[in-house]
């Protein structure tokens, strides 16, 4: 089953899953920053509904960073090309600052998350 995994992710199908399901938990993960009372429910409160909003930031990064490497030596633009790993690292740079949180200023976290 580990070779059938491998082979799915090392095929060109991943060209289209890796960027599919970062979208997806991006999407997820703002819905969950929305703070829906339905949301909030379906979590059993808002601690449990941020905890899967770290999580599926996470799972986000994961996935570009994923979807950026197996981009490799596909043809198309250059600079298209380098505007998508600037918007990617300042992604990951801003996640960070999140995880990190706990480490600075609640202004200067709040300002940049």
């Amino acid at each position: 089953m580990l070779l059938t995994i491998l082979a799915w992710f090392s095929s060109s199908a991943s060209q289209f899953l890796f960027p599919g399901l970062a979208l997806t938990t991006l999407s997820l993960t703002f819905m969950l920053a929305s703070r829906v009372p339905l949301l909030e429910a379906w979590f059993n409160g808002l601690e449990k509904m941020y905890l899967a909003h770290k999580f599926t930031a996470f799972l986000s990064i994961l996935l570009l960073t994923l979807y950026n490497f197996s981009m490799g030596g596909l043809w198309g633009s250059h600079l298209a090309a380098q505007f998508g790993n600037i918007a990617i690292y300042i992604f990951i740079s801003i996640v960070l600052v999140a995880y990190l949180g706990q480490y600075i200023q609640y202004e200067a976290w709040r300002w940049i998350h």
